[in-house]
């Protein structure tokens, strides 16, 4: 992949919109940081606009923690709801998706030519050093679209964290055990019990659920408004192709980041080739019910099996990690252990019910 070196100006060494974190031309209250903090507040004050005068409204804060590892927490503590992101969640998503579009062009009528600029970030903090490379695409359009699926990622990370709170596992939680309110430190001192490992994976998977909800009212506003990104796409199919990768790309991302699959269950996760495949069954439920005349499920499923090979084939080509043999052991060992979470839901969903601020899911 040829870099090119010349002609250079400072807006090839920048972010191109609101969502990226390297705005560098602009000031620190518009980089993409500022951009997700805001988005999460707002998001937080709707769900609240439509909450019953009786129910908790609590305060809520969102905040970045100078660490590289790709994680979150949600907790609750004197009557504020918490969420932390490592900056590494944001800083990863990025590096990923500016890399594959640097690549690949993803659209079959983006520029076909794969150029990039790379750049060396270099972080040094409490004796920590983190250091990747940034490729950006010298391509304007492909810049762009790495930004959204970026957007779409990292959204999808602050809304699993908002869902804890909002469908009342985080209170839940909290009542069975404790002065205990951070979720690692309360999944780390469990007996590792068939039957509380299986709560625990069956609000993760809730969580994500509430995440994938939200996502799907986000594409159909982006169809309705965003007049840059359709300058871009030839159709309205393909902002669901970009979503559709970037989710996947982000399971591919927390398996190569968090390397839980080994012991998954010993895990309060999913491995992630099945939590991804469930994430996407669920976006085409969500389409069923919220996309009529805007792309049909069948459509939709159409899209999601070409993509899903294509973010695969993208990830794999550029990190060595991928999930086909994951969906070989699947069959053998996963498919009835999802079936009994499904069942679970079932008497979780009203243990939950005391603890939850929204309608929780049937």
């Amino acid at each position: 992949m040829p870099v090119l070196m010349s002609n250079l100006n400072m807006n090839q060494l920048s972010g191109l919109t609101e969502y990226s974190i390297f705005n560098i031309l602009q000031s620190p209250n518009c980089t993409g940081f500022q951009y997700f903090k805001n988005y999460a507040i707002s998001v937080v004050e709707e769900i609240n606009i439509a909450l019953y005068q009786q129910q908790a409204k609590n305060t809520f804060h969102l905040d970045f923690k100078t660490l590289f590892h790709f994680d979150g927490e949600s907790y609750h503590e004197d009557g504020v709801d918490h969420v932390i992101i490592n900056d590494g969640v944001v800083i990863t998503t990025f590096e990923v998706f500016y890399n594959i579009l640097s690549r690949y062009p993803i659209l079959p009528y983006l520029s076909p030519t794969p150029a990039a600029l790379g750049y060396n970030l270099i972080y040094n903090f409490n004796n920590e050093q983190y250091q990747t490379t940034i490729n950006f695409p010298i391509d304007r359009e492909r810049r762009i679209i790495a930004e959204y699926m970026a957007m779409f990622a990292i959204k999808f990370i602050i809304l699993h964290e908002i869902g804890h709170h909002y469908n009342g596992h985080i209170l839940y939680r909290d009542s069975l055990v404790q002065n205990i309110t951070k979720l690692n430190t309360f999944t780390n001192n469990l007996a590792k019990s068939h039957k509380e490992l299986l709560d625990l994976q069956t609000m993760e998977m809730d969580a994500d659920a509430f995440a994938i909800s939200r996502l799907i009212d986000e594409t159909l506003i982006l169809i309705s408004n965003d007049t840059r990104l359709f300058s871009i796409l030839k159709c309205v199919d393909d902002i669901y192709v970009i979503f559709i990768i970037a989710i996947q790309t982000l399971f591919l991302i927390f398996k190569k980041e968090q390397k839980t699959e080994e012991d998954h269950w010993y895990s309060p996760y999913f491995p992630t080739f099945p939590r991804g495949c469930i994430n996407l069954d669920c976006a085409k439920t969500n389409i069923a019910f919220k996309a009529k005349g805007i792309i049909t499920p069948d459509k939709f499923v159409e899209l999601t099996n070409s993509s899903f090979i294509a973010a695969e084939k993208y990830f794999y080509s550029l990190y060595g990690v991928n999930h086909y043999q994951d969906a070989i052991d699947y069959e053998e060992s996963m498919s009835a252990h999802i079936k009994e979470v499904e069942k679970n839901w079932v008497l979780l969903r009203e243990k939950l019910i005391p603890f939850a601020r929204v309608r929780l899911a049937q």
